[in-house]
């Protein structure tokens, strides 16, 4: 950034100064995000206690100690990998909604999509469930804030179908039924079966499910369906 000193000289970063700092930037993000990668894909081979930083590294190709210029432990480094790939899945999914305004269609389409982007991520879905138990608090309340993050877009939701039919007020009623439309999606991402359950519940048709079966016994709702 320049200013203008005494006389009207410019002080600050030099333009070739300024670039070599924003590709340092630049650089440090995509060493980061490499790792990112890799912690992932690693991880979702075996389970927390299989996943090594040694592995970890020779899948970026860096060595083992650029891991903590960026993390501090195996575990941030985990954990910040559920995070990344999650934002970016919702971020997904938000951009796969513009267009749709009919509240029901916004619902249907957005669980659809979930249910299959972490279809295909089962294997981190299920390890990062699993090793919930043993995260120290400071990591235990990050997992934790991403289920909630899932739960307040389901319930976006929910609200707008409510708003739709004029039920805006039975905050409540909503509250319990994303948290039940959670619940249901989490199972069916991480059932034993659930290999098999997919083949015969594809994403769409627990989707149409969750929508003509899960949504109907809320009497506020059939009108709607």
């Amino acid at each position: 950034m320049y200013h203008l000193g005494e006389g009207g000289v410019a002080h600050g970063d030099s333009p070739p100064l300024a670039a070599s700092r924003a590709d340092s930037i630049s650089e440090a993000q995509g060493t980061k995000e490499r790792l990112l990668h890799a912690a992932a894909e690693i991880f979702s081979r075996g389970d927390y206690h299989s996943t090594k930083l040694e592995d970890i590294a020779e899948r970026a190709k860096l060595a083992k100690g650029t891991i903590y210029l960026y993390f501090k432990d195996k575990t941030d480094l985990i954990v910040s990998a559920v995070e990344f790939f999650d934002a970016k899945f919702q971020e997904q999914i938000e951009l796969s909604l513009v267009g749709l305004t009919s509240p029901m269609m916004r619902f249907r389409v957005a669980v659809q999509l979930w249910l299959g982007i972490y279809s295909e991520y089962r294997s981190c879905v299920v390890g990062a469930n699993h090793m919930m138990a043993m995260l120290p608090d400071e990591y235990k309340s990050r997992m934790i804030a991403l289920r909630d993050s899932h739960r307040e877009f389901v319930l976006e939701l929910l609200n707008a179908i409510a708003e739709r039919v004029g039920k805006g007020s039975l905050k409540r009623s909503l509250d319990l039924l994303a948290e039940v439309i959670l619940d249901a999606m989490m199972g069916y991402i991480s059932r034993p079966d659930s290999e098999d359950f997919r083949k015969e519940y594809p994403p769409e048709k627990y989707a149409r499910f969750l929508v003509d079966v899960v949504l109907p016994h809320h009497e506020w709702l059939k009108e709607t369906i």
